[in-house]
């Protein structure tokens, strides 16, 4: 064996070592011990939430012309987004991942291929779900890789209403959804660092990017996900909000600057935002 198969060799088994033991670790009930409050808990907290107007969403919606479904959404968000937290409650990055998504399927010019959707930071698949709804109503075929430190098939508390009939999978979580996934949504557990490359995308049109957010994280993300895209192609980041997550703001910032991107900063409430950037 030479030099250059050992050494790759050697990587294959650090990342395999890796995975082996995110997977180990993310599969003890990471998001809750267990039941964390009763069914009219969270459905009031569900009315509650879906009852907000955000008009810069909604503008967001108009100019694009495109909206999802509020109901299909809402039905969605009780099962993947009704959680108990300290912070505001708030499921909008659902309404613009799908617009946004939409609106690029509007105006791409061939999609007999397909298109290929990259995701960081599943956690219990709403976003995925949504991107997938948007590929569903334009008609438009392609893959959804989502990327994710929690497991799919593992059975564990959530922090949902869905907890209270016991321990759920994703995948058994996301069951009412099952033929729009199944068809569209590939789940992938990992380190985006180890995992994002061993996928060995040839090209990423549209990228929702919610992981880690250090300025490291995000700034490694994106540089990862601009070398795969062309002009035309899109990168929604969440939780662009200054003085919660400032790092992430400065490496959207610098990316964009760095990598040619046009930003279009949208704001659900003062503790959430949003950047749509748009490669030039």
């Amino acid at each position: 064996m030479n030099l250059g198969m050992l050494e790759s060799a050697l990587a294959n088994m650090a990342n395999r070592m890796a995975n082996n033991w995110v997977s180990a670790k993310w599969s003890r009930n990471p998001m809750a011990s267990g039941v964390k409050a009763d069914k009219a808990t969270y459905v009031s907290l569900w009315e509650k939430t879906k009852g907000k107007v955000y008009p810069e969403i909604d503008q967001l919606e108009q100019e694009n012309k495109n909206a999802v479904n509020r109901d299909w959404l809402d039905e969605l968000a009780l099962h993947t987004q009704i959680c108990i937290k300290n912070s505001e409650l708030c499921y909008q990055h659902g309404r613009v991942v799908y617009s946004a998504l939409a609106t690029y399927l509007d105006n791409l010019q061939n999609t007999t291929n397909g298109i290929t959707v990259l995701e960081t930071g599943t956690a219990r698949g709403f976003s995925a779900t949504c991107m997938a709804k948007a590929m569903e109503d334009k008609g438009v075929f392609g893959n959804i890789f989502t990327f994710d430190l929690l497991p799919h098939k593992v059975p564990i508390y959530w922090n949902i209403i869905d907890d209270l009939e016991g321990k759920k999978s994703r995948e058994q979580l996301l069951s009412p959804w099952s033929d729009l996934i199944s068809q569209r949504v590939r789940f992938i557990q990992g380190d985006t660092r180890i995992t994002l490359k061993a996928v060995n995308l040839a090209r990423v049109n549209f990228a929702f990017l919610d992981g880690g957010h250090t300025y490291e994280h995000v700034r490694r993300e994106f540089d990862l996900v601009q070398e795969l895209q062309r002009s035309g192609d899109v990168i929604v980041f969440d939780d662009y909000t200054k003085g919660v997550f400032d790092g992430l703001i400065k490496a959207v910032d610098d990316g964009c600057i760095a990598f040619g991107y046009d930003k279009t900063v949208v704001q659900a409430h003062e503790g959430r935002g949003y950047v749509i950037a748009v490669k030039r």
